[in-house]
C-alpha cells in the first residue's frame, strides 16, 4: 500500500498527475513540465515534500550519537543552523546525504533523510544507536508535514503566513514560529 501526504486530497483537486515514488503517492505535475518551470522563476511554486524522512534525535548523548552517524561535527553547529552531511554505515562508508537542524531553543537535532532510503537509515541509525546510552530516535515523518516554497516571491508570500521574521534569517538556518497559526518550523 502507498503512503500518502497530508496534502494528497489537494494535490487530486487541483488536478495533478500522480505517481509512486519511493513508495509514496506524490505529484509530478499539473501542467507542463516547462509552463510550471516558467511559473517557478517567474513568481513561486510550492511542493510537497511530505515524502522525505523526518527523524528527531534527543538524549544525553544524541550529539555524540549524531558525531559517530555522519560526516559532519555536529559539536561545531550553532542552535538554529542546518549542516548537509553524509550519513555512515558501521563500516564508516556514505550511505546517504542527509541535513542536520539543530533546535533553536532546544537541545537535540532534527535530520531530514531520502524517501527512497527512509527505512535504511533507521536501520543504520538503530544499529549505531548500541554503542550509545541516552538516545532516542524519533521517527516523525508520518506525524509532520513538510512543503517547500521556491521563486521570486516565496518571501513575500512566505511572510504573510508566519510570524517569523525572514528578513533576520541567514542562509542554512531554521527557526520554530506559527505557520498559518500552527506551531511550525521554517
Amino acid at each position: 500500500m502507498m503512503k500518502e501526504t497530508v496534502l494528497k486530497s489537494v494535490h487530486q483537486a487541483l488536478g495533478a498527475r500522480m505517481v509512486d515514488f519511493a513508495g509514496w503517492s506524490m505529484p509530478i505535475q499539473y501542467r507542463s513540465v516547462i509552463e510550471e518551470a516558467k511559473l517557478v522563476r517567474r513568481a513561486g511554486g510550492l511542493f510537497d515534500l511530505g515524502h522525505m524522512g523526518r527523524v528527531r534525535i534527543a538524549g544525553a548523548d544524541g550529539l555524540d550519537f549524531l558525531q559517530r552517524l555522519q560526516t559532519n561535527d555536529a559539536a561545531k553547529m550553532a542552535p538554529g543552523r542546518i549542516r548537509y552531511a553524509m550519513i555512515l554505515d558501521q563500516q564508516g562508508l556514505t550511505q546517504d546525504d542527509i541535513l542536520i537542524y539543530r533546535y533553536p531553543q532546544a537541545d537535540g537535532f532534527f535530520l531530514v533523510i531520502n524517501a527512497g532510503n527512509t527505512r535504511r537509515d533507521l536501520d543504520i541509525m538503530a544499529e549505531t544507536r548500541k554503542g550509545f546510552g541516552s538516545v532516542e530516535i524519533i521517527d516523525q515523518t508520518d506525524e509532520l508535514a513538510m512543503i517547500a516554497i521556491q521563486g521570486p516571491i516565496s518571501a513575500q508570500v512566505t511572510s504573510k503566513i508566519t510570524d517569523i521574521d525572514l528578513a533576520s534569517m541567514k542562509y542554512y538556518t531554521w527557526q520554530e514560529g506559527k505557520i498559518c497559526g500552527q506551531k511550525g518550523m521554517m
